[in-house]
C-alpha cells in the first residue's frame, strides 16, 4: 500500500499519463511543466511562478503553451495554502530544509517513497513543496524507475 502523501495529479494533469509540454497561465502567472525521459525512466510535473525554483531555465513566454490550469493537487493541496495544512493532510515530510532560492529564504518539504520490493526494478516517488513565508509557492511531483 502506498503512503497517503503519494499523489500523481497536479493541475489536472497526471504524472505518468501526460505528454511532454510547458504551459503558462496568464491569469495566475504560473508555469506548468511536464517532463519525461526518453525511455520513461523519469517523469516530472511541476507548477511554479518561476521555473528557476526547480533549477530549470526561464523560457520566453512565447515558448509556452497558453492555457488555464488549477493550482491544486489531486489531494486538494493548493498553491497559497498554509504549510501547516499540508502537514495535516499528508503528515510530516521525510525531510525539511531551508534554502535561499532566487534570493529569498524558502522552506522545502520533501516527501519520498521508494518501493524496493519489485526485484531489479526499483520505483521511487518524490513530492516537493516549496513555501515562502509559510505559504506553498511551488509543487513538484517526480517518479523514477530503473535498476540502481
Amino acid at each position: 500500500m502506498l503512503p497517503r502523501y503519494v499523489d500523481t495529479k497536479l493541475a489536472d494533469v497526471f504524472l505518468l499519463k501526460s505528454p511532454y509540454f510547458h504551459a503558462y497561465d496568464a491569469r495566475t502567472g504560473y508555469c506548468l511543466w511536464v517532463e519525461h525521459e526518453f525511455d520513461g525512466a523519469s517523469n516530472t510535473i511541476f507548477i511554479t511562478p518561476d521555473p528557476r525554483l526547480f533549477r530549470r531555465p526561464k523560457q520566453k513566454l512565447e515558448e509556452y503553451r497558453k492555457m488555464s490550469f488549477p493550482l491544486v493537487t489531486g489531494q486538494g493541496i493548493r498553491i497559497g495554502d498554509d504549510v501547516r495544512l499540508l502537514h495535516r493532510k499528508l503528515g510530516p515530510p521525510a525531510k525539511t530544509r531551508y534554502d535561499t532560492i532566487l534570493g529569498k529564504k524558502r522552506r522545502v518539504d520533501d516527501y519520498h517513497h521508494s518501493n524496493k520490493k519489485l526485484g531489479s526494478q526499483r520505483r521511487e516517488y518524490e513530492a516537493v513543496y516549496i513555501s515562502y513565508k509559510g505559504r506553498i509557492e511551488a509543487i513538484r511531483f517526480s517518479y523514477y524507475r530503473g535498476t540502481w
